[in-house]
């Protein structure tokens, strides 16, 4: 629906509040649906769409709190947690090098993100970065 309304250049406060709310809402889905969901939504965040600076923050901040709510249990060694922290941050990762490659301005809070990111523990998830 983004893209349809984007395209008939009807983008306005109303279209981001609906994705910042759909964004924010994932890390309250069940972690067994919900580590799919990034997986999903890695070439959909590919669309130019959602390189803009605006709506970077969105995504810096579901990808931020999905991080938090999946790091405890992932480091107990919980499958499900460690699967969605691994492929929520395989989605930043993918988001972030499509920003740099298409040379857009990256948010403060993006940029934040990242460097939660890049410090995790697990080799699996570093590795991601390297």
């Amino acid at each position: 629906m983004l893209f349809r309304f984007e395209s008939k250049g009807e983008r306005n406060a109303d279209i981001d509040s609906s994705f910042e709310k759909f964004m924010g809402s994932i890390r309250y889905l069940d972690v067994e649906y919900a580590k799919t969901i990034w997986i999903e939504l890695t070439p959909l965040m590919m669309q130019d769409y959602f390189l803009d600076i605006r709506l970077q923050k969105y995504i810096a901040s579901a990808v931020g709190k999905c991080m938090e709510f999946y790091k405890e249990l992932a480091e107990k060694g919980q499958r499900f947690y460690m699967d969605g922290l691994y492929n929520c941050v395989n989605a930043l990762y993918s988001y972030y090098d499509c920003i740099l490659d298409s040379q857009i301005e990256v948010s403060r809070e993006l940029e934040d993100c990242v460097a939660e990111a890049k410090v995790f523990h697990n080799y699996e998830i570093r590795n991601i970065w390297n």
